[in-house]
């Protein structure tokens, strides 16, 4: 056995085995144990971390950590409003699929350990800062406030916890209204259209474009325009297709609001 190790860990140019000190024989004996020692002690560290509630900061960049960042997030954002629960929960799961239906990953597993270890919002929103590009990190917002919108409002804890994020991932306050504004476009027209009165389309249509509910065809188009060169989904072609979907998805929502606020001024 200890022949064994010493061809593993010294090169043959060397010298023969018996011509080794004692110390290189205890080293070539011991080297497993002390290897198991440092992985044991790497991951008891990172996993102390967890429980304290913090996302380690130096964990690489993957999708699988991805996963686990907006898995974080996502039970934060659950264990301060469980109303809906049960559809938040299929939200997670049928985002997951759809977006990352590559990735071998037990999302109730992470969910459940996540839950248990709820994480602080600041140390996952400053891992995502250090990873994303801006527009990675305005895809993360579509996504908390997707959950959110799943009981089909927002209570104070949740718009709490929104702030925070947003403020870490430096989201400016018009991308950040303009997403609320696209969710709550969304939520009426699909669950409450009798809700979606004129005034309350051109309101979120404006939001949502950035403009002032006054704003002329030229502004209107002119904001639109710069929209387009942000979100429009060719821009995202060389992206993930869960990246490819989320920014298709958002630009349905800028062009319906184009196309209303378009239509009041030519009527």
């Amino acid at each position: 056995m200890m022949s064994f190790l010493l061809r593993i860990y010294l090169p043959q140019s060397m010298g023969p085995l018996d011509e080794y000190p004692p110390w290189v024989y205890e080293l070539a004996y011991f080297s497993p144990a002390i290897l198991f020692l440092i992985y044991f002690v790497y991951q008891r560290i990172a996993m102390s971390k967890w429980e304290k509630g913090i996302f380690p900061q130096k964990l690489g960049f993957n999708k699988n950590n991805l996963m686990k960042a907006y898995i974080c997030l996502a039970a934060r954002l659950i264990q301060v409003d469980r109303e809906g629960a049960k559809e938040k929960l299929h939200y997670l799961h049928s985002h997951f699929n759809r977006y990352f239906e590559e990735e071998e990953y037990d999302i109730a597993d992470a969910l459940r350990f996540s839950s248990e270890n709820p994480v602080r919002i600041k140390t996952g929103a400053l891992w995502l800062n250090a990873k994303l590009s801006n527009e990675q990190r305005i895809q993360v917002l579509y996504f908390m406030v997707g959950l959110c919108f799943v009981d089909g409002s927002l209570n104070a804890r949740e718009y709490a916890l929104l702030n925070e994020t947003v403020e870490i991932l430096g989201i400016s306050p018009k991308d950040y209204q303009s997403i609320l504004s696209m969710y709550q476009q969304r939520h009426q027209r699909r669950e409450e259209p009798q809700k979606q009165t004129r005034p309350s389309a051109i309101r979120l249509s404006s939001q949502i474009l950035g403009v002032a509910e006054s704003a002329s065809l030229d502004e209107i188009k002119k904001a639109y325009r710069s929209m387009a060169k942000l979100h429009h989904p060719d821009l995202f072609a060389t992206e993930g297709p869960e990246q490819q979907r989320i920014a298709q998805e958002r630009f349905v929502e800028i062009q319906t609001a184009y196309e209303i606020l378009e239509k009041r001024r030519l009527s």
